[in-house]
């Protein structure tokens, strides 16, 4: 997992990507030298405010970001629903392209039928949503 990360952020366009939610991959972040922008920071607990949203539709502007993340976890339905922060982006940019990106805390009942451990939510969930979001591909 760590090499696979090395060559993503040696490989990425841009060293920022969008995360509707709570920035739950700082440690990712700061190891392999890119950011993920939330509207919201850490908190999970938090609601972003005009200014917060404002910014992100900013950066997404600046850096013609095509794809934003979004922790499945924080959609009414993790298997099919978008968060509500999703819909607002889609709204107010062109952006129409959502990657789920997991903080690994939590599971699905497919991935658990998957036999899906952290290694694989890794590399099967968040590896490619981070390279199609950062311009890896």
């Amino acid at each position: 997992v760590h090499e696979a990360f090395q060559t993503l952020a040696a490989n990425a366009e841009r060293d920022v990507a969008v995360l509707a939610g709570h920035d739950s991959f700082e440690y990712v972040e700061r190891r392999y030298g890119f950011e993920l922008h939330t509207p919201v920071a850490v908190s999970p607990d938090a609601a972003e405010s005009f200014e917060d949203i404002s910014e992100t539709i900013e950066l997404i502007e600046t850096h013609d970001i095509e794809t934003v993340l979004y922790d499945p976890f924080e959609a009414p339905n993790p298997t099919e629903d978008l968060p509500q922060m999703v819909e607002v982006i889609f709204e107010h940019t062109d952006i129409e392209d959502a990657e789920p990106l997991s903080s690994v805390s939590g599971t699905t009942a497919e991935w658990d039928d998957r036999g899906w451990g952290w290694v694989e939510q890794m590399e099967e969930l968040n590896l490619p949503s981070l390279r199609k979001a950062l311009g890896a591909a």
